[in-house]
């Protein structure tokens, strides 16, 4: 069992109850294996936290020891499995933990003031339950582009890998020459390198009218000057990252 979860379980009574009564862990001792008993069937592989609390993001029932707020509205997580999870965020916001602060606001950290891209409440949702997950449950089974720009973002400055490949294939999906300027601009800044191969892929192949928007206007000269090249890039098969 991991140590620091271990060490949570003894400060807090109610928190090793619950383990025992609604996640039938029955095995709490120092070097006992990550196994969640149901029933007579035990489940013998190694369990992270994040598997233990499957289910509990945003509850504040599941013992949660940290509030983030994002546009006013609470978000509840467990340190460890932010931390677990994400290297970043646990640099960024172990100063506040630290210092016992169990609420603090997300939105500042999290934001692109470069792109305009402020994540809203919801996205704030999907790119924390990820955490828990290793998915994301776009609203209504789609992703939305407003939505999916967000999440890159988030997920390019925090170095979450497997979810910038997932916001990718999002916008991937929605690419279409009245935002593929827009989208590579997001992309370029973040270094998101398939989603600006794809952007600039489509801006090539349909360059004389593409270069007559307002948005293409806006793309930095260096960008302007790679669209013009020759099209010698394929579009990014991003079923090998999923």
């Amino acid at each position: 069992m991991p140590s620091m979860l271990l060490r949570l379980l003894n400060k807090q009574p109610a928190v090793k109850e619950w383990f025992r009564d609604k996640l039938k862990v029955t095995d709490l001792r120092d070097g006992a294996p990550s196994v969640r008993q149901l029933h007579d069937n035990p489940v013998t592989a190694s369990t992270s936290v994040a598997k233990y609390l499957e289910g509990d993001f945003n509850n504040p029932a599941a013992y949660p020891d940290a509030v983030v707020l994002v546009k006013g509205q609470e978000i509840h997580v467990h340190r460890q499995v932010v931390a677990e999870a994400c290297k970043v965020l646990a640099r960024r916001w172990d100063p506040l933990w630290s210092t016992s602060h169990t609420s603090f606001a997300m939105d500042e950290s999290l934001c692109c003031e470069a792109c305009s891209i402020y994540p809203s409440h919801g996205t704030a949702l999907l790119f924390l339950e990820y955490f828990y997950t290793g998915d994301v449950n776009w609203p209504g089974g789609q992703a939305e582009v407003g939505c999916a720009l967000e999440l890159l973002v988030m997920a390019c400055m925090c170095d979450v890998q497997h979810l910038v490949c997932i916001a990718e294939k999002a916008l991937q999906d929605k690419l279409i020459p009245e935002i593929c300027c827009s989208i590579l601009a997001v992309a370029d800044h973040h270094q998101a390198v398939q989603l600006r191969e794809c952007c600039m892929h489509l801006i090539k192949k349909l360059y004389k009218t593409i270069r007559q928007s307002e948005e293409y206007k806006l793309l930095s000269s260096e960008l302007q000057d790679a669209a013009q090249a020759p099209v010698g890039c394929t579009l990014v098969d991003f079923g090998a990252h999923s």
